[in-house]
């Protein structure tokens, strides 16, 4: 403890100067001495702890940097030839592999001439399309494309879902790298949070980290942000636990869906349809419960509903199989609530099923 001299002597007295044996009162040198050794210790250990983890390869959880590169007209894109992988919430102790074909596709190599008497299917949306929580073997379009080759179809399946991408985004990417492959029908998968993402940027990449749009106006702030989640295992943990501390104490306000962002929503499903029609293309719409069942969601698919029923465009309402499912709950992950290997199972039975009734 600190004793105050009330005379003379300095701030601080020494041990044993006119106190009992029990007594001790360090100067001021002392105290930083003893707290440089505690900060140089706590220094040396988040060293030896980030080099540990360097070696051991520790996976991202979320998606690592360089998955994406920034683009002009769409904000991003997959970037070609990467190779990564992020967190295995199933098994931690194993990890995702997340792999772009040289085209930008989250998948194996395709020949753009299609095979004879293959018919060919891509599948366009967000992340619960791309998706970076499971393998992509483990993909609703995979999983379904292996169901109907078994079934004796011959089917090939195309990954061009994107994390992110809202329905003009995925049209615009589509358009761009799909079409030249020549599909017999795409499949997009519909999610709630989609129609803010057709009137808004959500997501750019700076520095190989894709971050919130409004970073691309903080040019050094994000600089040094991609920096600490490219180098620093530690610090990025630490802003993963941070953020999801905020997210669960704040408090939840419901979105309020504005005509101007289902207006445009619906412009772009109409657009898709009818550039997939000339070209005598097959489209399937897939309307899948949102990550949040809230009450503005089911509105707003009974509003995207209408259209592809006014429009004529096949739909599978999975609202409806999955009211069914007495697992249902079980089909979503706890951490994030992104779809599960065993929900992209079902999905995948769901168009298989779906599939036998259109071609």
């Amino acid at each position: 403890m600190f004793h105050r001299e009330g005379q003379k002597g300095g701030i601080f007295k020494r041990f044993g100067e006119g106190k009992s044996s029990g007594e001790y009162a360090m100067t001021g040198k002392e105290w930083v001495k003893r707290l440089s050794i505690v900060l140089g210790s706590i220094v040396i250990l988040g060293v030896l702890a980030e080099v540990v983890l360097h070696f051991t390869v520790m996976p991202y959880y979320g998606i690592p940097p360089y998955t994406f590169v920034a683009d002009d007209e769409i904000d991003y894109v997959p970037n070609p030839d990467f190779e990564g992988r992020v967190f295995n919430q199933e098994h931690p102790e194993k990890w995702i592999e997340i792999k772009m074909n040289s085209d930008g596709f989250r998948d194996r190599e395709i020949p753009l001439e299609k095979p004879e008497g293959v018919f060919r299917v891509i599948t366009i949306g967000d992340s619960e399309t791309f998706p970076d929580t499971m393998n992509l073997e483990e993909q609703y379009g995979k999983v379904m494309e292996k169901t109907m080759n078994e079934q004796g179809k011959q089917v090939e399946v195309i990954n061009g879902g994107v994390s992110g991408y809202g329905t003009r985004q995925s049209f615009n990417f589509l358009k761009r790298k799909g079409m030249k492959y020549n599909p017999d029908m795409v499949i997009y998968m519909f999610v709630p949070n989609d129609v803010q993402e057709n009137v808004e940027h959500r997501y750019t990449v700076v520095g190989g980290l894709r971050v919130n749009y409004e970073w691309k106006e903080k040019p050094r702030s994000a600089a040094i942000r991609s920096f600490v989640y490219k180098n620093s295992y530690i610090m990025r943990e630490g802003y993963r636990i941070i953020g999801a501390v905020k997210r669960s104490t704040s408090e939840k306000k419901e979105k309020v869906i504005s005509e101007e962002e289902f207006a445009e929503t619906e412009k772009v499903v109409k657009e898709l349809n009818s550039f997939l029609k000339e070209r005598k293309i097959k489209l399937l719409v897939i309307i899948t419960p949102g990550k949040e069942e809230v009450k503005r969601d089911e509105a707003l698919k009974d509003m995207v509903r209408k259209v592809l029923e006014e429009e004529s465009i096949e739909f599978l309402d999975l609202r409806e199989e999955y009211d069914t499912l007495e697992e249902k709950r079980s089909l979503r992950w706890q951490q994030d609530s992104h779809l599960n290997q065993k929900g992209h199972q079902i999905i995948a039975e769901m168009i298989a099923k779906k599939m036998q009734t259109i071609f």
